[in-house]
């Protein structure tokens, strides 16, 4: 089985979502029984995002957990991952889904994230999520209590860190000086998108992010109920961005436009997704050959790719 991922674009004055695919987690797994190298495992990596650019997929997403919280590994940071992946692909976007925000100095993120987008020519998307293990948050002498505190917080310095100039951000948890300048300067405000199940999670990236990951655990009518939520939170506040992300996981057994993935394919343990709704500005979006129209609720669903001419959908 294939781990995909499903990107729609809605475009609210007319009503109509596209779907788009991308590939993940890409999480450096092991099977307990697999008693490979790990340069193998990690070789693998960007071989798969690779494989996937060529196919015409939309993203790949990678996730990072800590001191074998899950008995076969997992990757333990991803912006270095994110930079070989870059570095492999041409248009496809590359994302975390998630990285654990309240566990890094956001100073040092926002240069490593800022470095993935000049490697990608700014096509990344990134993920954060405030955590949850005890044994991560204790082994890295955080808090735990104050982790959305830490993480809202991030999500300030890391925006004020890609404007250039000086920061000009007095951080409640890391003692930088206002009038540093962190380098180097994206083109434009990287997208972050931020995770979580529970209802404040949800609200919390209605407020501050650009999007939010939800879980695999949430059923279609737990995300609908989810978005309504989002929707109202950003029609109180006022929030005149059209643009919004919503990753949601999706299993389907396919062949990416007519081909396998490989060997290393079966490391893919775990599903990301991304579902976006956007403005007029993605509407032109054509879409490939033999896709497939509609969709719940009358709406206009097709499979699409991206960039100037990408148009190879999943087979």
């Amino acid at each position: 089985m294939q781990a995909v991922a499903a990107r729609w674009f809605s475009t609210a004055d007319a009503g109509r979502a596209t779907t788009e695919i991308g590939l993940g987690l890409l999480t450096a797994q092991q099977r307990p029984d697999d008693d490979g190298l790990t340069t193998a495992v990690y070789d693998d990596l960007p071989t798969l995002a690779e494989t996937a650019d060529e196919a015409g997929l939309e993203s790949v997403w990678t996730s990072e957990h800590h001191y074998h919280i899950t008995d076969d590994g997992s990757l333990s940071r991803t912006t270095p991952v994110l930079s070989a992946l870059a570095t492999r692909t041409d248009e496809i976007r590359v994302g975390s889904a998630v990285a654990l925000a309240p566990l890094y100095d956001p100073v040092r993120l926002a240069e490593d994230a800022a470095t993935v987008a000049a490697l990608s020519d700014d096509r990344l998307t990134l993920g954060l999520s405030i955590g949850s293990w005890d044994r991560e948050f204790r082994n890295f002498g955080v808090p735990r209590d104050g982790r959305t505190e830490r993480t809202e917080d991030a999500l300030s310095l890391l925006r004020n860190a890609w404007e250039p100039g000086q920061l000009e951000y007095e951080s409640d948890f890391h003692a930088i000086e206002p009038e540093t300048e962190v380098t180097p300067t994206p083109d434009e405000i990287l997208p972050i998108v931020l995770g979580g199940l529970a209802k404040p999670a949800v609200r919390r990236a209605a407020r501050l992010a650009d999007g939010w990951c939800a879980n695999e655990m949430l059923s279609l009518e737990d995300i609908r109920v989810r978005m309504g939520d989002i929707e109202r939170i950003r029609d109180e506040e006022g929030d005149r961005r059209r643009v919004y992300d919503l990753h949601h996981p999706l299993r389907l057994r396919r062949r990416l436009a007519g081909r396998r993935l490989g060997t290393a394919s079966r490391r893919l343990l775990l599903p990301a997704a991304q579902v976006r709704r956007a403005d007029g500005r993605r509407a032109d979006r054509r879409t490939p050959s033999g896709a497939q129209a509609g969709g719940e609720g009358g709406r206009d669903i097709r499979h699409a790719g991206t960039g100037s001419g990408r148009t190879r959908g999943v087979s």
